[in-house]
């Protein structure tokens, strides 16, 4: 059959084909805005530190990013981009427990900010493999 003769896909369908590789990556966002919200205020009124300090704690999930897309995007193509996705949202779930354990650890800044900025880190590296893992994916789908 040629390509001319094929049966074309409804929007619908295809639609239906990409929503649950967009839930994933909605969830992978939402772990990476909520703590944005306070995460500066907690490290420049919690923790006593600059509002330079707390920039760059934030900003340091960003810089992660840039340099794990190369490793994600590698990843994707071994391992696939279902297991990337995964290993990505994995990646945002131990950020969270991080992050919860340095706010537990209030009492001790420097520990508590060395925490944060783990957690933005390992945040960064999920955000690099959840997102190039589910382009990937949504692509493969449709």
């Amino acid at each position: 059959m040629s390509a001319d003769t094929a049966t074309p896909r409804s929007e619908f369908a295809t639609t239906l084909q990409i929503i649950p590789v967009v839930f994933f990556t909605f969830i992978c966002y939402l772990t990476i805005g909520i703590p944005l919200a306070v995460l500066p205020g907690y490290v420049h009124d919690d923790l006593g530190f600059s509002a330079i300090v707390a920039g760059a704690a934030i900003s340091v999930q960003y810089l992660a990013t840039l340099a794990s897309r190369a490793l994600a995007g590698r990843s994707a193509d071994t391992l696939g981009p279902k297991r990337t996705v995964a290993i990505g949202l994995i990646g945002c779930g131990t950020s969270g427990v991080m992050l919860l354990l340095a706010v537990l650890c209030a009492h001790w800044p420097a520990l508590s900010l060395t925490l944060l900025v783990l957690s933005r880190l390992v945040l960064g590296f999920g955000e690099s493999l959840c997102g190039t893992g589910a382009i990937l994916w949504g692509i493969g789908r449709v």
